[in-house]
Formats: structure tokens, sequence, C-alpha cells
């Protein structure tokens, strides 16, 4: 490899980044024995065409000659500014990881750049630093960035939602120009942060793909341009609002982190190396036995029950196995003098501080953990904090104060909302043995746009955040934003588990479920068993378990209200959960091809000698008898037992032979290649199967 060419080399893929004289990445895609500059000169632009595509396209002030790429835009108070054209001053390769340090002498703009690529999955990680060394504020509009394509990636799928239907997935091909995904209200259960670029009709298992997510949880932007020249291009970026950014002499700005990986063999393969790469670098990862099953008790069902209900409720909960008892509990709740009988501050009412620690010490005799269930962020109508600091709400304007669900916003740009919030936050957890924290924020977040706030605000939340854990290691925190906002890999360095959806209806979680795991492993994704309630129709536990069984379990439920026969189906599927959980949350996931999605959804979790299989059969089959799935993840050398696991009570087991026979010896190569029948399913039921190596 020459001076000017450095090769990285990780999972499926390669990357071959020119350094000097400006960075440009040549290649990223399947892995290669052998790679030097001179293989790049084959993908070489005719040469009229490299001057003219040099200075890019992107809209306003900016060029595209970067490591990975470069969107930006910007000016200076009474100057002009020309395109902007980085050269590298100097760069270091340490371990997986090239920086590089770039100037713009004449814009006086240095730019550092960080580019990894992880040597056992492959995903790749990108962030830039943009410095102004001028002499004058440096405002900037855009500052993104951007991965070219492959020409045959063609096919692009986004994602879209909306409260309780997040993490769908759509579909184009654009032939010309581009897709633009733009998000402005600091939520995502619309638009999620990620996209997956591919060659023609790519699936789980078939094609080549290129994934990406921006690591943030606030206003952003994605797109796919296809030039004039054929270039395919990726951009993703953290949308500033105007003026938000302005480097002062000296001052810089960050990008978020943009992660990426390639799939040589279709979605499952991109998907496993982000799975792999969240398990060993985001801090996902801590065992089996820090994802206990959780009971989420909303406001309405605790505040309905006396104080010797709720010792009954938690009592219950712990003989049908749950492991953690979470009470919602409103504001933001600490008792100002934890000796004495005072109280909690709530939206709605109050309850004595004292009773809360009493049912504290209650639920942990039991073996159960304690969490609470706020909303630190949330200012309501009514609130005494509001009335005597209205400088701490976000706001329009100084007399246009919206309000939404009866709800403001505390500005955590304002140092003294911070810190006061930060002590009550601090204070209440260092008084209170509280094992989780379920972070609420159920609105969406405008008011920032006018003032610029938009980017400050994300980051004092996730500051608050950050030092919280830090203070207090031994308490897990999750974000709870109604439709799955604020999932990414950002926040994934503080917290354990996200709220994927506020949907009780397990159709609904399947969907959603199925999306989210494009990008995260099963452990990390919260689901739940609860009364079906956002939906107008009936189900049995049997799906609801199952679907839950996925994930990091949680139910929520009025335990006193419980039949005996739920209390059995409960206690049934919390105690498959922990038997499973053990290679649920720790073997690779992957999602197997259905003939028709809109009808089933199946996947399955893979450890080394043992597998389980979950299909839902959301609507009625087609066909009078049930389609034939593909297994893949097995070894196609060894022999397998297979048997169910739980089922319908409507199945018939003599429908198909292997039902009646869980000894029966079936090869790898066979269920990988040929396929398992499955029995006819009833609409909105599930089947759960377990795949063993036969000895």
């Amino acid at each position: 490899m020459d001076n000017d060419t450095v090769r990285l080399e990780g999972g499926n893929s390669s990357l071959l980044l020119q350094v000097s004289p400006y960075p440009r990445l040549l290649y990223w895609g399947p892995r290669l024995s052998a790679a030097s500059s001179d293989d790049a000169l084959t993908l070489a632009m005719p040469a009229a065409a490299d001057q003219q595509v040099r200075p890019s396209a992107i809209e306003g002030a900016g060029q595209w000659q970067s490591a990975a790429g470069l969107a930006i835009e910007g000016y200076r108070d009474r100057h002009s500014l020309a395109p902007l054209s980085f050269e590298t001053l100097s760069y270091d390769c340490e371990d997986e990881q090239v920086r590089l340090c770039c100037v713009d002498r004449a814009a006086e703009l240095e730019l550092e750049i960080r580019l990894s690529l992880d040597a056992e999955t492959g995903v790749l990680g990108l962030w830039q630093r943009l410095t102004n060394q001028g002499d004058v504020a440096f405002r900037v509009r855009r500052f993104g960035l951007v991965l070219p394509l492959a020409e045959r990636a063609v096919e692009v799928m986004g994602f879209h939602g909306q409260w309780l239907q997040a993490f769908h997935t759509h579909r184009i091909q654009p032939q010309y120009g581009g897709y633009l995904q733009e998000y402005r209200h600091a939520r995502q259960h619309d638009q999620f942060p990620g996209i997956v670029v591919g060659t023609a009709h790519f699936s789980e298992q078939h094609g080549e793909v290129w994934g990406a997510h921006l690591a943030w949880g606030g206003d952003h932007r994605l797109r796919v341009d296809t030039r004039a020249d054929g270039r395919r291009f990726l951009q993703a970026e953290a949308l500033h609002q105007q003026a938000e950014l302005r480097l002062d002499p000296g001052k810089s700005c960050d990008t978020p982190w943009l992660y990426a990986a390639y799939g040589p063999h279709g979605l499952n393969t991109m998907s496993q190396a982000f799975h792999l790469y969240v398990r060993q670098h985001l801090g996902a990862r801590r065992g089996a036995a820090q994802r206990p099953v959780q009971l989420n008790l909303t406001r309405s069902v605790w505040e309905a029950h006396s104080r010797e209900e709720l010792r009954r409720m938690a009592a219950r909960a712990a003989r049908l196995g749950i492991e953690r008892f979470i009470m919602e509990i409103g504001r933001t709740c600490h008792a100002r003098n934890p000796s004495q009988d005072s109280t909690f501050e709530l939206s709605d009412g109050q309850v004595s501080a004292k009773d809360v620690r009493q049912l504290i010490d209650y639920v942990q005799d039991h073996s159960m953990q304690f969490g609470i269930w706020l909303a630190p962020e949330r200012l309501m109508a009514d609130e005494t904090c509001r009335k005597r600091h209205p400088e701490w709400v976000l706001r329009l304007s100084k007399d246009d104060v919206p309000e939404q669900q009866a709800q403001y916003v505390l500005n955590l740009t304002h140092s003294e909302a911070w810190n006061w919030l930060f002590e009550q936050m601090d204070r209440m957890l260092s008084d209170y043995h509280i094992n989780f924290v379920k972070w609420e924020f159920c609105r969406e977040l405008v008011q920032s746009s006018h003032e610029a706030l938009a980017q400050a605000q994300m980051e004092r939340a996730t500051a608050m955040l950050d030092l919280l854990r830090t203070r207090h290691p031994e308490t897990a925190f999750e974000p709870c934003v109604i439709g799955g906002g604020r999932i990414d890999y950002g926040l994934l360095r503080y917290i354990r588990r996200f709220w994927a959806s506020s949907a009780s209806d397990a159709l609904d979680q399947q969907r959603i479920q199925y999306g989210l795991s494009y990008f995260f492993p099963p452990e990390v994704i919260g689901t739940h068993v609860g009364a079906t309630h956002t939906r107008a129709r009936r189900q049995s536990l049997t799906i609801s378990g199952l679907t839950a069984l996925f994930g990091h379990m949680g139910l929520a439920f009025d335990m006193l209200a419980l039949t005996r026969e739920q209390q059995e189906a409960v206690a049934r599927y919390v105690a498959l959960y922990k038997q499973l959980r053990g290679l649920l949350h720790v073997g690779r996931s992957l999602r197997i091809e259905t003939l028709d999605p809109a009808s089933s959804l199946a996947g399955g979790i893979f450890g080394v000698r043992h597998a389980v299989i979950g299909v839902a059969q959301l609507q009625p089959s087609r066909y009078a008898v049930n389609e034939v799935i593909r297994i893949p993840g097995l070894d196609p050398e060894q022999n397998y037992h297979i048997r169910v696991l739980d089922a319908p009570e409507e199945v018939d087991y003599q429908q198909v032979p292997w039902m009646k026979e869980p000894t029966a010896r079936i090869s790898g190569q066979w269920l990988m290649n040929a396929g398992l029948r499955l029995p006819t399913l009833p609409a909105e039921t599930a089947l759960l199967i377990e795949i063993r190596v036969a000895e």
C-alpha cells in the first residue's frame, strides 16, 4: 500500500481511503484479499467529468471531497465564501481508525475527520469536526456526512410510521434525482434516522445492502442522490435551524456519529453486523440476568388501589415471576425532606413519601427491583414551578408559549432550570433505593426551532442522563417516548433498554419489532404484554406473550384484576422468557422470509446448538395449506430435532408430520434449502418452535 492510501478490513467488508492530497473514499464494499491505489484507477471517472463534478452539486456553498464525504454550507458576516476545498495536512492510522486533519486556507476552516472500520463486525463509523480558524464568525447552515455508494445500489428502503405504528418500511428505486427524509420535531417515531440502500429487490437473505444510521435523537435529514453522471451518494446530518450554529473564532462544532454496515447476502447480514457492534461497543451487552421481567403500573392503576392493595399487587407480581416493579408517578418526584412525612410532587395529586418508601422496601423484600416512570422535562399547565419561573419554559417568543397535551417543556439550555432538574433527580436517586428510571417525554418539540436551540436542548438532556448514570451506576435508565422517539445509537451509550412503542396490540408490536430489528438486537427492545387498549380487538395472551418474548419482556396489567386463567398464562410466558433469555439476548437474530409479510412474519434467535423460531399469523393465510419456511442460520452438516414449544389451542398436531415426531432427525441443509411446513394457524395467533442439534 502506498503512502497516499489506507486500507481497512472488517467483517464482510474492505475500505480503501485516499488520504492525500485530499481525502477521498475510493472503495467500500465486499471484502478483498488485496487492494491498492492502482486498483482504484479502474473506477476513476473520465478526466473531463472529474473536473466538472469535483466542486460538488450540494445545494449552496459547499464541496464534496472528504474521506467519506462532506456536506457543508455556511457563510461569514459581510464576507462571501467560495466553494470549500479541504486539503490534508496530516493523518494518522491507529488500530481500526484513521484520523485526518484537513484545512481550507482560503475559507480559514479546519476539518477533522475520524473514520473507522470495526475489525470484527465491519461496521463503519464516521465523525467530523469543523473549526473556525478565521477572525470573523462563521455561521454553519449545514454540516453533514456523505458516503459514496456503489452504482448498483439502486433501491432505497426508508422508515416511516406514527404513534402505535412506528418503524414501517417503504421502498423506491430513484433512477435520477434522489430520496429525501427530513424531520423537524425532535421526535423520530414517524421517521427513524436510518436508511438502507441495495441492489434491486434485495431481501432478508439475498442481494447486497448498505445500511446507515445517524446516532442522533434530534432533528435530522437523510438523503440518497443519484447524480447526472451516475454516481450515488448517501448523506446524513443533524438538521440545524437558521443561525443555530455560530462559530466564533477558534470555536468548533461536531457532527453526530454515522454508523454504516455492508451486507453481502441480504438484510440479515447487515443486521448481524449492527447487532454485534451494539453488543460489543455501545454497552448493550450486560448479560441476560440484567434484563429482568418488569411490570409497568400506570398512574390510573395504582391510584385506584389502597396501600394494602398495592402490597397485594406486588406480592402477586413476585409470585408470577416479575423481577422489576415500576410505578408511573408523572412529574419529577422528590421528597424534599425524606426524614419527614413530606410529599412527592405529582401533576395531579399527592402520595405520602413515607408510603412510597415503605412500598419500595416491600417490593425489594420480595426480591424485585423498584423502578419509577416519570417525565422530567415536562411542565404542566398549572404547575407551581412553571408559574414561579416562566423563563424556564421553552417558548416560541416572549408572549407565545403553546402547550400540547396540557404540557410545556422545560428549557434545559437554561442553566438554572437544568441545575434545578438535575438536583431533584440526583437527590431522589440518592435518597431512595431506585433501580430503574423510565424517562418519558411524550410530545413533539417544536419551540426550540424558533430560538435556535434544537441541538442544544437535545445535548443538554443527554448530558443530564450521562451525569445521572455516572453518579448512580446501579440505576438503569430507559427513554420512553410515544411511538419510539429517541431510539438511536447515541443514547445506547447511557441506557440499556428502549421503550419500543405504547402499542399494546400484538399485531402492531410485531411490525414495530420487525422494523427495529434491522438496527437493534432484541435485548435492547422493550416489549410488553398488556390489556389491548390501543385497538378495538381482543387478543389471547398466546400471541402477546410470544411477541414480547423476542425482546426485553415487560408487562402492563392491573395484577389484582387478572383472572386465574390469565395469571397462569402470564406465569407461563414469564417462565418461558426466563428459560430462553440466555439464548434470546446473546444469539444471532435473523428474520425469516415469508410468502406474504402482510399475513405472516417469522424470525428466530440462533445459538451454537440451539435455536427458537417465532411465527406470527397476522391475517388468515391466502392458501388452505400453510406455507413452507426456509430457515437460515443452521449448520448444514448437522442434524436437528424440532418440537413445538408453544402453539394456539386451535392447532391440530395431526396436520404436519414433524409436529407428531419430535425425535425425527432433520438435516440442517434440508431445513435451510427445502424448509419446514407450517401448520395452518388462525389469524392473530403465534407459534414457537425449538430446534436443537441431535445428539
